[in-house]
């Protein structure tokens, strides 16, 4: 009859639009999940073992932490060297150097433990501390040559002269390139994606290996805000600050 096939028709016209709804929602899902593959995943590290070692094969410029090293040393804008890992003891440290030109910014982290900043802003040196906004002046104890050290060691005091060797190895099942440096006995990898960028820093321990994340920040423009005190802080003397670390490291019960 007239009227089922009416009622039949309706019904397929409902169907065809709640597939083409499906369908439209599975493709805007699929959609989604392409935006966030190519967002938040970093395609240059998935690749396997053998594309890598072709990557490694293929370098004809020298070793990448030198190149790096370099560039860091010769970057006129600011530069920040980032290591996050956990020690032997299994607590969170954070080794951070800033610098610009002749400026430098040290800061060490234990969170909920320990903290030390440490500034030179080109004349004077300062211990700032965060937690109570205060500073102290303290040119006496700054050694600039130890500052410059300590950003030369974040890249392991690469050099041409301490390489050791080229690899490929997997850190938490990812696999990596990896340069070995050893300079004055210590051992450490400088690890890197198919890019060239660094990923970690690994050096020997007494079970196997400890992974440092590990970053580094070139800018664009010079930023000087970093190399000077923040407004509102307080000025205290030498003692009165070291008072305060100990009273962190050692809480009375």
């Amino acid at each position: 009859s007239e009227a089922a096939e009416a009622e039949t028709t309706a019904a397929e016209t409902t169907a065809a639009a709640e597939e083409a709804e499906t369908t439209a929602s599975e493709t805007e899902a699929q959609s989604e999940a392409e935006e966030i593959t190519e967002e938040d995943i970093d395609i240059s590290n998935i690749v396997n073992a053998e594309e890598l070692q072709a990557v490694l094969d293929s370098r004809a410029d020298g070793l990448w932490a030198v190149d790096i090293g370099n560039k860091i040393s010769e970057w006129p804008n600011n530069v920040v060297i980032t290591l996050e890992y956990e020690d032997e003891e299994d607590m969170s440290v954070i080794a951070k150097v800033h610098t610009l030109g002749d400026r430098f910014r040290m800061y060490t982290a234990i969170p909920g433990f320990f903290t030390m900043d440490i500034m030179f802003d080109g004349t004077n040196a300062y211990m700032i501390d965060e937690a109570s906004s205060t500073y102290c002046k303290d040119n006496e104890s700054y050694d600039a040559s130890a500052i410059e050290d300590a950003e030369t060691n974040l890249l392991a005091g690469a050099s041409y002269d301490t390489y050791v060797g080229s690899g490929i190895e997997e850190i938490y099942g990812v696999p990596y390139i990896y340069d070995e440096f050893n300079s004055d006995g210590e051992t450490i990898k400088i690890y890197y994606n198919a890019s060239g960028e660094i990923c970690y820093a690994g050096s020997p321990v007494e079970d196997g290996m400890m992974y440092m994340d590990y970053s580094i920040e070139f800018f664009d423009e010079p930023d000087e805000s970093y190399f000077q005190i923040p407004d509102g802080y307080t000025e205290i003397t030498s003692d009165e600050y070291a008072a305060k670390m100990l009273a962190g490291l050692f809480p009375e019960e």
